[in-house]
């Protein structure tokens, strides 16, 4: 098996938290109180690194996805579709899902403080639109886990208690989202985006 193979056949839905830590670094930066002009490249530099990472990671989920590797021993099965394209290969690896969601709402934070002073306003309707799809998929999501979990008595197994509420957290951060979003969108799209959050 080649290195590369080594490293995307390792990669799992819980490496999104490296992401999710480098875009809270980048949202901590934006939101230090005393802002100079070197903080703020700093934040574009955290914050373009962290898009590099999380692009990194879904890549690598595709390209395992699409590329499953080779069975060692003649009588394994193929992965199924769970394990292949959804990288769910242990029940407890579904607490880990909505580790995405959470990075990818950093990157929409970072894209509004960094993005939108260099931007035109195609760029705040875009955000917009990601928006309402981060809200309708988190939400979503969080049914669909907070249903499937405790019907089909998965375990956490040794993770800690706040792995049980892992699932529900991706839908609390719209409304953080839309407190960060809402100041530079027009008013008739602030105002539903501010109730859709709440």
């Amino acid at each position: 098996m080649s290195p590369i193979r080594r490293v995307t056949s390792s990669v799992a839905w819980g490496w999104y938290a490296i992401s999710l830590s480098w875009g809270g670094i980048a949202v901590l930066l934006h939101q230090t109180p005393n802002q100079f002009t070197g903080l703020t490249t700093i934040g574009t530099i955290v914050f373009i690194a962290n898009l590099v990472i999380y692009t990194t990671v879904t890549l690598c989920l595709l390209f395992e996805a699409v590329r499953p590797q080779k069975a060692l021993k003649p009588l394994e099965e193929s992965p199924n579709f769970a394990a292949r394209w959804l990288h769910i290969k242990k029940p407890q690896d579904l607490y880990f899902v909505p580790v995405s969601l959470l990075a990818f709402a950093t990157i929409i934070f970072c894209t509004s403080y960094y993005g939108t002073p260099h931007c035109g306003r195609w760029l705040i309707l875009t955000l917009n639109v990601f928006f309402w799809v981060y809200t309708g998929v988190s939400l979503l999501l969080s049914i669909l886990l907070g249903w499937w979990i405790p019907y089909t008595g998965t375990n956490h197994g040794d993770h800690f208690a706040i792995v049980n509420i892992l699932p529900y957290f991706p839908p609390m951060l719209s409304g953080t989202m839309a407190g960060v979003l809402a100041p530079n969108q027009d008013p008739a799209q602030a105002v539903p985006m501010l109730v859709g959050g709440t």
